[in-house]
């Protein structure tokens, strides 16, 4: 089961986050978020990374983006040394494929046929995951607390492997890997310090992260 843990906004955070057992690592360029972060910063974090190596299979780093150019999206993909691209706005087709396998789409669907229309609209990613299954929430591109519909997920996981997103925690990760059977797992709010400022929003929380972790590969 691979482990997506994102919003990372420090190296304090990153290393910790691979402490705690994560597979994927993300860094949020939308500046909308409050979890978002510079290019500049994330290479730095990147390259510090770089300089620790990591025992067992190899750490994969994310960029997440909302309505970005696929231009600008190449161009902090190679500044900051990032493996793969998360669209989570509503971007063109036409991005995805401009990106050919470097990139995978978020989808928000309610219901069947919102689920079908995604398919048809957005080629699926070359290799794992496929999609990003998320939480359909007005204005909102992720890090919302509501729970994604597992049921539409569940039929979804049966054709190609998804990442799950979308009210996840340490409780609910367990169950959710049992009803779904996803590729893998996706977390940001649940795994962070309770804060009510923007500029400590997204912090992560080591303990929430290594119980959200071992919760999620300890599943059946």
């Amino acid at each position: 089961m691979y482990v997506k843990i994102c919003g990372i906004k420090t190296l304090q955070d990153a290393q910790a986050a691979v402490e705690a057992g994560a597979d994927m690592l993300g860094f949020n360029f939308d500046l909308q978020s409050p979890r978002s972060i510079t290019p500049q910063a994330c290479a730095e974090i990147v390259a510090a990374l770089h300089r620790q190596p990591r025992p067992g299979p190899a750490l994969e780093l994310v960029g997440v983006f909302a309505n970005a150019s696929a231009e600008e999206i190449q161009n902090t993909l190679e500044t900051c040394h990032l493996q793969r691209a998360q669209l989570a706005g509503d971007e063109a087709p036409d991005v995805l494929v401009e990106l050919g396998g470097r990139a995978f789409k978020v989808i928000r669907p309610r219901n069947t046929d919102e689920m079908l229309t995604c398919l048809r609209t957005y080629l699926a990613a070359s290799h794992a995951p496929a999609y990003l299954f998320d939480a359909s929430v007005v204005e909102r591109y992720g890090g919302v607390d509501q729970t994604a519909a597992w049921g539409l997920a569940r039929a979804l996981t049966k054709r190609m492997p998804i990442l799950l997103a979308g009210g996840l925690t340490p409780d609910n990760v367990r169950l959710a890997i049992e009803q779904v059977r996803p590729w893998g797992v996706d977390v940001d709010a649940s795994v962070e310090f309770s804060s009510a400022s923007r500029s400590t929003a997204g912090l992560k929380d080591f303990q929430k992260m290594r119980a959200f972790v071992q919760n999620a590969k300890g599943a059946g």
